[in-house]
C-alpha cells in the first residue's frame, strides 16, 4: 500500500508543479486566466480546462456528471449572443436525459431526444421572454464499452487512440472526429436552409449565423436552422491510450484535430492534456472562448 501512496503523491506533485509553471507562463504572456478542474474520485475520471480568451465574457459552459455507476455524461455548450442558451442547456440536459432513461429509453435514443427536449423547453421560454441567444451542444455518454456522442453546431468530439500497426509493429497515433461541424455551406445544410426560404452568404445563414444546427437562435428557426442532433456510437477499443475530447470551436481556430491528439500522446494525463490544449490554442492566436473536456476511455478510469 505504501508504494502505491508514494506513486500517487509523486504524480499529484508533478501535476501541481506543472499547473504552477503553466500559470506563470500564462501570466508572462498576458493571457487571461485558465480555469481547470480534475476528478479521479468518482466512477469516471476527467480533466477540464477553459479560458475567456480574448473575449470580454465566457459564454461557453461545460457539463460533467461523473458519479453515476453505469455511465458518465460530459458536454460542451458554446453560447453566442449571451450565455443564456448555453447556461440553460448545460443546466437542463442531465435532468431531462435522466428522465428519458427512467422511462426505459436506450442511451443513444435518450441522448437525441433529450437534446430535442432542451431545445423545445428553451424555445418556449425564448418566445415568451424574447431570448435571442443560441448555443451549440456536444454531449457524450460514456460506458465501459461505448461512447455515444450527440451534437448540434460546431463544437467537436474527438477520439484519440494509439494503435499498433500489425505489419510494422509500430505504434501509430490517430484522432477521429465523431461529431460533424454543422456549417451552412455544407450541401445538406444549405438545401434545408434554402428550402425553408433562407440563404447562405458570407459563411452564415442569411449572412449571419455561422452554424446551421443550434439550440435557440429563435429568429433563424423559420429559415431551416435545426436542433436535430447527429448521434454517433463509438465502440471503445481498450487501447493503452484512448481518450475522448470534447471542445468548443475556439480550440480549432488555429489547431487541427491531430494537434489535439499530440497533447494526449505527450502528456498521458487527461488533466494535464486539457490545460495544454487550452494553452496552445491561446498561444496560437485563437480569439474565441475556449473549453475542453478530456475523458480517458481506458487506463485512468
Amino acid at each position: 500500500m505504501k508504494p502505491l501512496l508514494c506513486a500517487l503523491f509523486m504524480v499529484s506533485s508533478l501535476y501541481l508543479c506543472y499547473v504552477f509553471l503553466f500559470g506563470e507562463l500564462a501570466s508572462q504572456n498576458g493571457l487571461k486566466d485558465i480555469n481547470f478542474s480534475v476528478d479521479g474520485k468518482n466512477s469516471w475520471s476527467y480533466g477540464t480546462a477553459g479560458s475567456t480568451g480574448h473575449r470580454s465574457k465566457q459564454e461557453d459552459r461545460v457539463l460533467v456528471v461523473s458519479s453515476h455507476a453505469d455511465f458518465g455524461v460530459f458536454g460542451v455548450f458554446d453560447g453566442h449572443g449571451s450565455s443564456g442558451a448555453s447556461d440553460f442547456a448545460a443546466n437542463t440536459f442531465y435532468p431531462v436525459f435522466s428522465r428519458r432513461i427512467a422511462e426505459g429509453q436506450r442511451l443513444g435514443e435518450a441522448l437525441q431526444m433529450a437534446i430535442e427536449d432542451v431545445e423545445n423547453m428553451f424555445m418556449e421560454k425564448a418566445h415568451k421572454q424574447a431570448w435571442y441567444s443560441g448555443s451549440t451542444a456536444c454531449i457524450a455518454v460514456v460506458t465501459p464499452q461505448v461512447a455515444i456522442v450527440g451534437s448540434v453546431g460546431d463544437s467537436r468530439a474527438l477520439v484519440c487512440v494509439a494503435r499498433k500497426n500489425s505489419t510494422t509493429n509500430l505504434i501509430e497515433m490517430d484522432s477521429t472526429q465523431l461529431s460533424k461541424d454543422h456549417h451552412p455551406e455544407l450541401a445538406e445544410e444549405r438545401r434545408r436552409i434554402e428550402a425553408a426560404g433562407g440563404f447562405v452568404e458570407f459563411g452564415g445563414v442569411n449572412g449571419e449565423l455561422a452554424v446551421s444546427r443550434v439550440i435557440g437562435d429563435m429568429e433563424f428557426k423559420a429559415f431551416g436552422v435545426s436542433a436535430q442532433a447527429n448521434v454517433v456510437e463509438y465502440r471503445i477499443e481498450n487501447s493503452n491510450e484512448e481518450f475522448l475530447v470534447l471542445a468548443s470551436d475556439g480550440i480549432f481556430q488555429r489547431m487541427s484535430n491531430q494537434d489535439v491528439w499530440d497533447h494526449e500522446s505527450r502528456s498521458g494525463l487527461s488533466q494535464v492534456a486539457a490545460v495544454m490544449i487550452v494553452e496552445d490554442a491561446l498561444e496560437s492566436g485563437s480569439s474565441d472562448n475556449l473549453s475542453v473536456i478530456v475523458v480517458p476511455l481506458v487506463g485512468e478510469r
